[in-house]
């Protein structure tokens, strides 16, 4: 005698089909708060990613396309093309590679291996920005990982490794090329318009999780994958790691960039003072804003010597100029005060105080 199958009564179907959907948004909530992408995108930093590309069916001799990938406050997409002939910092050793395609070949042919190639070429791409001038920027917006992964978090020669939120390996089918930047947009715009998007998304993102090069949730991904389809991939914006002569120019321009801001005036000349009682600030701030094409004409000590704030007096009627300064050095919660004067002997003055270290520039180092 066979008993009749036992029915759920239909109030406790309702219960269960609640209590799912509850922990289901408990989920979806504890995801979002745990993310580190939702979070960069919701404090507006630049998400910083790093691009190994190859051609379906490259010979592993050759080593693959970098890029650095900025995902701006604004909702822009800076694509980066970083060379193989990029020289490193330290090529001048002998025992050292002298660019990024030597350090794939030396590593390649001791290892045999690909994945292992492309580790050393994409490490000594993160130490070439982290080393360059004016990329500082870019490293003070990593993630602190919970589990530092290879080329991540490092100190090397004194300096932290810039740590990309993202590290992808991608395939590109014919005729599209790995080294030309435009093709990667081409191939970002046909992903985002197929029809198959969401499948092809994460079976192309599977290689990501095996070589461990992501230290992100699946949520990560699903966030990812979101913006990818809101963006529009005509504004996209194309350029490429120029000599090392300038760099640290292409750095800053690219900073204005991606935050949104207008390229600063540099036309106005400006005086350092010193009115702290740290020998030698004065010298500094003048070296960092020279290097960003500020026309400094006179450095030294203020009158009296000892204040506590700092100060930037626009005596010309140049107060973007100023803002620039300001910005230049790194120096928060600091207002510009328009003090205008017949013939002024430089049309902008930053007095350095005893506060002059909350400029992030200037204390950087110390």
């Amino acid at each position: 005698m066979t008993g009749r199958p036992r029915r759920i009564p239909p109030d406790r179907v309702g219960r269960l089909l609640a209590l799912g959907l509850i922990a289901a948004l408990l989920g979806a909530i504890w995801a979002h708060n745990n993310s580190r992408l939702a979070a960069h995108l919701s404090a507006r930093r630049p998400v910083i990613g790093l691009l190994s590309v190859r051609a379906a069916g490259q010979k592993s001799i050759v080593p693959p396309a970098f890029y650095l990938v900025i995902y701006g406050p604004t909702a822009s997409l800076d694509i980066v093309s970083i060379p193989p002939s990029s020289s490193l910092i330290d090529h001048k050793k002998a025992s050292l590679p002298r660019t990024l395609a030597d350090a794939y070949g030396k590593e390649f042919a001791q290892a045999q291996n690909i994945a292992d190639a492309t580790n050393a070429m994409g490490t000594a791409a993160l130490s070439l920005i982290s080393h360059s001038e004016n990329s500082a920027w870019l490293i003070r917006q990593s993630p602190s990982w919970r589990q530092p992964l290879p080329a991540r978090s490092q100190m090397v020669s004194g300096h932290r490794l810039l740590s990309p939120l993202f590290w992808m390996d991608f395939e590109l089918p014919p005729p599209l090329r790995p080294g030309f930047p435009g093709d990667i947009k081409q191939w970002l715009s046909k992903t985002r318009d197929n029809p198959l998007f969401w499948i092809r998304f994460f079976t192309a993102f599977r290689s990501i999780l095996k070589a461990e090069r992501l230290d992100a949730a699946p949520y990560d991904l699903f966030v990812a994958a979101r913006k990818i389809q809101e963006f529009d991939t005509d504004a996209i914006r194309l350029s490429r790691l120029p000599a090392p002569e300038v760099i640290p120019r292409f750095f800053t321009w690219l900073k204005h960039r991606v935050y949104g801001r207008p390229a600063p005036d540099r036309t106005a000349t400006v005086e350092v003072l010193n009115a702290s009682e740290v020998p030698g600030v004065a010298l500094k701030a003048t070296k960092i804003l020279r290097l960003q094409g500020f026309d400094v004409v006179h450095f030294g000590n203020a009158r009296p010597p000892l204040q506590q704030a700092l100060r930037v007096v626009d005596r010309a009627g140049r107060y973007e100029a100023a803002a620039a300064v300001l910005d230049v050095l790194g120096c928060r919660d600091t207002d510009v005060l328009t003090e205008m004067e017949t013939k002024p002997s430089a049309e902008i003055t930053i007095v350095l105080g005893r506060h002059h270290m909350q400029c992030t520039e200037l204390g950087a180092g110390r």
